[in-house]
């Protein structure tokens, strides 16, 4: 029976939609499953184990102010797998996605979580959010081959949605366009992204930007063809717009390796910056680290556990040297390279510091407990400069040893 309506009212209906196991949907230039309720207040609760092809999406799902849940624990292949928008989404994955784009929201509050497989060509994970919740628990794999979802014959099958988290990556991965990345959030209020999976491939492994707090941790392995995590917290004040102050808490107790560039790339604009490794971050600079606008009461703090490991192929290990305030740097696991620091910057030492190449500390102090190794496991003559120190204190052991003679 056809539901009665009125002219002009505002649909208010609930859509739930159940796809069984045994079940197949196919689209060829559609979506596979679509809510379209832009105008209504009803929610919208999809869940699919089946296998669905689609020629745009595999879920389409609007509910403008009733709220959008989306389960997959089947099989989806499409340009989206899963684009979701609602003023509050949930997006979850236990199954298996292969797709341009494996999960995305628009939403006021996002919840977008993977706990089975998503192989991607331009993103795992995205949302544009006014606060919102990334978490990866599987696996994010990318896959070169995968075509554009973005290319004009899929967009025009899409509400601008789909053009929406165009423009949302594109910015939040600061390129000339979307940049493949595994994980992809930017807030206009708080952010918290989380892998405990594994992360492989892509330019970039986990890409936020919010300008509120953001909270960043991974306790799995992210590895990058470029940068390892890329993340800022707070925006500049611009034409015609007003500075946005933003916290950054950066935490990773698992492996971050980065082929092409920084394993973490991380920027306040006034608000604090802390980093805790008690894991290995590896790139051609370990840790770029900066607050760019500081504000009184704000600190970037660095602290490297027992067990941890920074370490720059490049050459540098710690780079803060972008940063307006002076940082702070406990190590007590192992620095590996070199390090350029921000003015006023002072180093406390009670682990390992393999030291290569030239140093700058900014004019601040060097306080070695620990052990300071210079070019350890050379295999020809090689230099090591400390540079830009007011003052250098030890206590600890200074090793020239090196294997050679």
């Amino acid at each position: 029976m056809t539901p009665a309506s009125t002219s002009g009212a505002v649909p208010s209906a609930n859509v739930t939609i159940n796809v069984a196991a045994s079940a197949s949907i196919t689209s060829a230039d559609r979506a596979g499953i679509q809510i379209d309720s832009t105008k209504g207040t009803g929610t919208g609760t999809v869940d699919t184990a089946g296998t669905i092809t689609a020629g745009t999406a595999g879920v389409l799902a609007q509910t403008n102010v009733g709220a959008l849940r989306v389960t997959n624990s089947g099989s989806i292949t499409a340009p989206f797998g899963i684009l979701g928008e609602s003023v509050t989404t949930t997006l979850t994955n236990t199954g298996t996605i292969k797709a341009g784009v494996g999960m995305a929201a628009q939403a006021g509050v996002a919840t977008i979580s993977n706990a089975g497989t998503v192989t991607f060509g331009t993103a795992g994970l995205a949302a544009v959010t006014s606060g919102g919740v990334l978490t990866n628990t599987g696996t994010l794999t990318y896959d070169g081959s995968i075509a554009d979802p973005f290319a004009a014959n899929v967009l025009d099958g899409l509400p601008t949605l789909a053009r929406s988290i165009n423009l949302a990556l594109t910015q939040v991965t600061q390129g000339s366009g979307p940049t493949p990345t595994g994980m992809a959030g930017l807030s206009q209020g708080d952010l918290t992204v989380s892998n405990s999976g594994t992360i492989t491939g892509g330019a970039i492994g986990i890409a936020a930007l919010a300008q509120g707090a953001l909270s960043l941790q991974n306790t799995g392995t992210i590895t990058s063809g470029g940068t390892g995590v890329a993340a800022q917290a707070g925006v500049a004040a611009g034409e015609g717009t007003s500075a946005r102050a933003g916290t950054l808490t950066f935490s990773n107790s698992g492996a971050i390796s980065a082929a092409g560039g920084p394993a973490a790339l991380l920027r306040t604009y006034g608000g604090s910056l802390t980093v805790a490794n008690s894991g290995t971050l590896g790139g051609l600079v370990g840790l770029n680290a900066a607050e760019v606008q500081g504000a009184a009461g704000s600190a970037l703090t660095i602290s490297n556990a027992t067990g941890g490991s920074i370490v720059g192929t490049s050459g540098l290990a710690i780079d803060t040297s972008a940063s307006s305030i002076a940082s702070r740097i406990d190590n007590r696991g192992t620095i590996t390279g070199a390090v350029n620091l921000s003015a006023g910057s002072s180093v406390a030492n009670s682990g390992q510091f393999n030291a290569t190449g030239t140093s700058g500390f900014g004019g601040g102090v060097f306080n070695n407990l620990g052990t300071l190794s210079v070019v350890p496991g050379a295999t020809r003559a090689a230099n090591v400069t400390l540079g830009g120190l007011s003052e250098f204190r030890n206590a600890g052991t200074i090793s020239l040893v090196n294997g050679r003679a």
